[in-house]
């Protein structure tokens, strides 16, 4: 297997459209696992390392699997299990996409995040 290397928008999303899952088998803390968050869009359940961000992105058992940082014999069955069930992957696949909708788009970080921080500014609450 190699890297395929650096991939537009638009080419990293075909190789979502021909993909059954995602594995993100990082070893660092993610402070934001990004390719979490785009595979559940395209609507794949995601394998990922329990750990950094991607412990917050991927509901264990709903939306795919997370397993030990480095432990191949747990990823392993995860993606077993994943592979051999088509019904499993479509409902993980479609809890993940509605995730993204009700907590990573653009308009749902905004009234989340920064519509808050913004109402303590008028408030005249800074510090």
């Amino acid at each position: 297997m190699s890297s395929v290397g650096w991939l537009s928008h638009e080419e990293t999303f075909a190789y979502y459209e021909q993909s059954d899952i995602c594995v993100v088998p990082s070893v660092w803390r993610e402070p934001f696992g990004l390719v979490a968050v785009e595979a559940m869009a395209a609507g794949l359940p995601v394998c990922a390392s329990d750990i950094g961000g991607l412990r917050d992105i991927v509901v264990h058992g709903e939306t795919g699997f997370l397993f030990p940082p480095g432990d191949g014999k747990k990823l392993a069955a995860k993606i077993e299990r994943l592979l051999d069930d088509a019904a499993l992957r479509g409902a993980m696949g479609n809890a993940g996409y509605e995730r993204v909708l009700a907590l990573y788009t653009w308009d749902a970080v905004v009234e989340r995040h920064y519509l808050p921080m913004f109402a303590t500014f008028r408030k005249g609450k800074t510090g």
